[in-house]
């Protein structure tokens, strides 16, 4: 049996229970540990049906600041091990690794060396 993989960039947004305000899907399921990130260059490859596309600069901006949006909540769901993050397994896998010890890292880190590698980057 062959796994298939489908990947996407969206705004979907939901109203949870009674709340006024409508929450955007996937920075909740990432915030949350229901969810994780594939990051990398994708390209549209024939016979694929692409509902959108867009090659403006506005959305492409949008897209960016909406991925790191997403890269900020998977950092917090693995430093508070919410979710899939508190898998010890999940947090030991190789693909994850690295990503934990960055972020576990990065949470240790003092103020004034951040501040510090700030200014030398």
């Amino acid at each position: 049996m062959v796994e298939e993989k489908t990947s996407i960039i969206g705004h979907i947004t939901y109203r949870p229970g009674t709340a006024m305000f409508r929450k955007d899907l996937a920075s909740s399921l990432v915030l949350y540990g229901r969810a994780d990130l594939e990051n990398g260059l994708y390209t549209v490859l024939d016979g694929y049906d692409i509902e959108y596309a867009s090659t403006s600069s506005k959305d492409i901006d949008k897209d960016v600041k909406f991925v790191s949006i997403l890269e900020e909540n998977q950092a917090k769901a693995i430093h508070e091990k919410w979710g899939m993050w508190s898998d010890k397994n999940i947090r030991q896998n190789f693909k994850y690794k690295s990503l934990v010890e960055e972020v576990e890292t990065e949470k240790t880190k003092t103020w004034v060396r951040k501040l510090w590698e700030k200014v030398m980057n």
